[in-house]
C-alpha cells in the first residue's frame, strides 16, 4: 500500500495498514503544495511581495527555480537589484501594499499589509468588486516546482495537499479589507456561508452536530444574517432542510 492509498482509506474509514503521518521528513504520507506565484505576474508600480516577504525572496534559490522580478521592469521601476534589504513597500497579487523595513533591519516579519484594494470606506467600495480581476488559482506555472527535479519524485507517491501559505482566508479578507473595516463588516454581515467539513449532514446528523449549527443559524437569523450551508454529501442532505427551517443547503 502506497502513501496516498493509505491516506484515502483512512479519510473513508477502510482499514489502512497504518494511520497516516503527517510530518516535516521523509517519513510523511502527505505532501503540502504551495501556490507561488506565476513568473506572468510582473508588478511594474511596486516590487512583488510573496509569501514570506522579503526574506524570502532574498533567498536566492527561490529567485533561480520558483519567481523571480524581471530585471527590465525592476530599472524601469527605480529599484536596485537587492531592493529587498531596504525599507520599502511591495505588492502582493492581490493588490495589497505591504510595508517592511528590508531584510538588514531587526524587523525579520515578512512586513505588514499597509493598505488594500477595498480599504476605503464608502458607500460604493463593494461596486469595484464586480470588475476586480483576482489571481488565477489554476494557473500551472503556480506549481511548476511539483513537477520538477526531486521535488517532483518527493511528491510521487504522496498525498497531495493544497496549502493557502501563512494568509488564510481570514487574513486575506482583513489584508484586502484593512482589519477595521473587516471587523465592522462581520459586525454587519447579511450572508454567512458555512461548509460541513468534508463530510455530509447525514453524517452530521448522527453525531449531533446539526443541533449545534440549529442553535448557531437561530442566532445569526435575528440579525437578519442569510445563512447557507455548503455539504459534502448528496441530494438526500436536502431532506434536512426542513431541521435546518429556511437554511439553504447545497450539496456540492
Amino acid at each position: 500500500m502506497n502513501r496516498r492509498e493509505r491516506v484515502k482509506r483512512a479519510f473513508h474509514f477502510d482499514r489502512p495498514d497504518r494511520v497516516p503521518m503527517s510530518a516535516f521528513n521523509l517519513d510523511s504520507d502527505f505532501y503540502p503544495i504551495s501556490a507561488f506565484e506565476p513568473i506572468s505576474w510582473q508588478p511594474t508600480e511596486y516590487p512583488p511581495h510573496v509569501d514570506g516577504g522579503a526574506i524570502t525572496f532574498s533567498h536566492i534559490g527561490f529567485r533561480k527555480n520558483i519567481y523571480d522580478w524581471d530585471k527590465e521592469i525592476r530599472e524601469k521601476a527605480g529599484y536596485l537589484e537587492n531592493w529587498w534589504a531596504k525599507p520599502h513597500d511591495s505588492i502582493d497579487e492581490f493588490g495589497v501594499i505591504w510595508r517592511s523595513s528590508g531584510t538588514k533591519s531587526d524587523d525579520k516579519t515578512m512586513g505588514h499589509p499597509y493598505k488594500g484594494p477595498f480599504n476605503e470606506d464608502k458607500v460604493d467600495i463593494w461596486d469595484k468588486l464586480d470588475n476586480f480581476e483576482f489571481p488565477n488559482a489554476a494557473d500551472p506555472q503556480r506549481y511548476k516546482i511539483i513537477k520538477s527535479g526531486r521535488w517532483k519524485s518527493l511528491a510521487e507517491d504522496r498525498y497531495l495537499i493544497g496549502d493557502l501559505g501563512s494568509g488564510g482566508l481570514f487574513n486575506r479578507g482583513f489584508q484586502m479589507r484593512g482589519f477595521n473595516n473587516f471587523l465592522i463588516d462581520l459586525k454587519t454581515m447579511k450572508l454567512l456561508i458555512t461548509f460541513t467539513s468534508g463530510v455530509s449532514l447525514d453524517q452530521w446528523y448522527n453525531s449531533g452536530i446539526i443541533f449545534r449549527e440549529i442553535e448557531l443559524y437561530k442566532r445569526l437569523s435575528n440579525k437578519d444574517v442569510k445563512f447557507c450551508l455548503l455539504t459534502f454529501g448528496n441530494k438526500k442532505d436536502l431532506n434536512y432542510s426542513k431541521i435546518l427551517g429556511d437554511l439553504d443547503v447545497f450539496p456540492v
